[in-house]
Parts: structure tokens; C-alpha cells; sequence
């Protein structure tokens, strides 16, 4: 992404359940800062699917994104956002926006891109 420097950081596995997280420095190729601007961790599971977890600087505080790839899981992923909102405040930190979509990313620049996690609800309605 223009003005950002991705780096990945560490891949995790086991026989089910493996992923990727992402370290995102704000730059234009200059040497690295001390600490990142974001992080972005991927899971994928066969039960859940694809699973994204965006945590990063806001323009007031941290920003927190979750996009879970079917739609059945969205309450969970809602759930669990609220949870790790709670304990990142717990431990001092402010987090501002919280956002939970049902979405299929397919990889992390999806993530990255401005305005990348719209909402999107299946509706059930009766015509």
C-alpha cells in the first residue's frame, strides 16, 4: 500500500488451525520505527473459515476491526471484539471504534485499504 510498509511477521500452525500475523509500519521505504502502527492477525480454521483481526492507531485512540468469513459466526466474532475491547482498556489502552463485519477477505491488503470492511448483513425478509 502506498505509504506502508508491511511486514509478515510470524506464521502459526497446527494440524487444524493456522494463520499469519502482520506487523504494519506507516513509511515510505525510510528505516523502520520502533513500533507499528497496526497489527493484523489472520486465522484460518476449518470450522470458522477465514477470521481477520485488525488492531491499530485511530485518529482517538486504537481502532478494532473483525471480519469473519459466514455470516453465522457474526455474533461470536461480535462477542469477542467486545471482550478483547474490554481487556485492551483493562490494560490502559483506548479503543474508539470497534467494527464487526461477515465478510471473505482474501488477504491482507484487503484489510488495509480504506473503507475495506463495510457492513454487509444478510436480510431476511418476507416479500
Amino acid at each position: 500500500m502506498p505509504g506502508q510498509e508491511l511486514l509478515r511477521f510470524l506464521t502459526f500452525g497446527g494440524e487444524e488451525v493456522f494463520g499469519e500475523l502482520y506487523l504494519v509500519y506507516e513509511g515510505t521505504g525510510g528505516p523502520l520505527p520502533e513500533t507499528p502502527s497496526a497489527l493484523v492477525v489472520e486465522v484460518i480454521s476449518p470450522l470458522l473459515g477465514r477470521t481477520w483481526v485488525y488492531l491499530g492507531d485511530g485518529p482517538k485512540g486504537m481502532v478494532l476491526k473483525v471480519a469473519v468469513s459466514q455470516e453465522r459466526f457474526y455474533q461470536q466474532a461480535a462477542d469477542a471484539a467486545g471482550a478483547l475491547r474490554l481487556k485492551l482498556v483493562e490494560a490502559g489502552y483506548e479503543v474508539n471504534d470497534v467494527e464487526v463485519v461477515s465478510r471473505r477477505i482474501q488477504n491482507v491488503f484487503e484489510v488495509l485499504k480504506p473503507s475495506s470492511m463495510p457492513e454487509y448483513r444478510s436480510l431476511d425478509t418476507i416479500v
